[in-house]
């Protein structure tokens, strides 16, 4: 079954945690040399301290959007959206080409914010 699928940009930056980057911005740019260090509170982490230091994967630049209860980029999005749909009844009697349609319909009707990702962990 089909999760719901936001198609305003403006409701997807309302489940942003990190809305305003702008001191977060500055900083870097004043500091260019500075390490960034990530501290993860005790809800996403083991709990056991206040504020635990985690290692950052990587950042990217990524356009994503949240469906369900994740936020996904288009491609995974894609691919999540598929799995859905081929065990969603309505959508069981489509041809190949009928469901690649619909998916790519599903897509391009989804609101996507292009966002700094900081991958932990």
């Amino acid at each position: 079954m089909i999760k719901t699928i936001s198609k305003d940009k403006k409701e997807l930056m309302d489940f942003m945690t990190q809305k305003d980057c702008t001191d977060l911005k500055k900083l870097i740019v004043e500091n260019p040399e500075a390490p960034l260090l990530i501290f993860a509170g005790e809800e996403a982490w083991s709990g056991d301290y206040c504020y635990e230091s985690v290692d950052a994967g990587f950042a990217s630049l990524k356009e994503i959007t949240i469906y369900g209860n994740q936020w996904l980029d288009r491609d995974d999005f894609e691919d999540v959206l598929r799995d859905d749909m081929a065990n969603d009844e309505q959508y069981e009697n489509l041809s190949d080409e009928e469901f690649d349609a619909e998916v790519a319909k599903i897509v391009a009707e989804t609101a996507f914010v292009e966002a700094i990702v900081i991958y932990v962990g």
